[in-house]
């Protein structure tokens, strides 16, 4: 599992899973800071995509980290 923690804060989080620099996919259902991996992340890279919320509902700028390839274990 990736944990990154919890804020205070109101925020948009999606993750994405992208094989081969070709374009990234949203995984559906995964919108929490934490993310569990499957076997459908081996050989990808996950990205994800952190968008601050002002309590008015105003989206800031988003923002974006990525893994490295995921790799299966043994």
């Amino acid at each position: 599992m990736l944990k990154l923690g919890r804020l205070n804060n109101v925020y948009c989080v999606s993750w994405l899973r992208r094989y081969d620099n070709r374009s990234p996919v949203v995984i559906a259902g995964a919108e929490e800071l934490d993310y569990r991996l499957t076997l459908d992340d081996v050989d990808a890279n996950l990205l994800l995509m952190y968008t601050p919320v002002t309590k008015e509902g105003v989206k800031g700028e988003p923002h974006f980290a990525t893994t490295a390839v995921v790799h299966a274990g043994d």
